[in-house]
């Protein structure tokens, strides 16, 4: 799938290959406000349909991204319910709820991409990461070599996605 994007806008396959991508996960409160978000900045385009009616249509791929649509994150909560089918057939089935917020997974290969946009929407980064402190195969700490420039007591992690998002990801 990813060759067939790259080629569209003209990359060859070696290029693609060696690219690093960063991967945006982002929350917004409503589709209303995804689809506004999307509007304003150039993701979605405004067309009419055949009968001169105005309709919302994405943009899902550009020169430097390509995202999708999760729309609302469904999880189990961890209950059931009998279900019966018109045979007599009876199961459990799990009670699923909604978050009420509207997910969008988007990725650029742009490292110059202004982000400032989207900060107030972006729950997580694939190329956020924290600083931790080192430790050996036992758990403890490992110091810091004062004979060095680097301080090898830290190190940066990647960030985890949050736990209580969507898992989606790109194939």
């Amino acid at each position: 799938m990813w060759s067939t994007v790259f080629q569209k806008i003209g990359l060859q396959s070696n290029q693609y290959k060696t690219m690093e991508m960063t991967d945006f996960l982002l929350k917004f409160d409503s589709k209303e406000q995804a689809v506004e978000f999307a509007t304003n900045n150039g993701y979605m385009a405004v067309d009419t349909d055949e009968e001169g009616n105005e309709i919302s249509v994405p943009l899902l791929q550009g020169d430097k991204y390509v995202y999708t649509v999760i729309g609302e994150h469904i999880y189990p909560t961890n209950e059931t319910e009998t279900m019966r089918d018109e045979g007599g057939n009876e199961w459990e089935q799990p009670i699923m709820e909604g978050d009420g917020n509207h997910w969008i997974l988007f990725r650029t290969w742009d490292d110059n991409l202004d982000t400032s946009i989207a900060e107030d929407y972006i729950v997580w980064n694939s190329k956020e990461t924290t600083r931790v402190r080192r430790r050996d195969e036992n758990g403890q700490f490992i110091g810091d070599d004062p004979n060095t420039e680097n301080d090898e007591a830290w190190v940066d992690e990647p960030v985890p996605r949050p736990e209580n998002a969507p898992r989606r990801e790109f194939m």
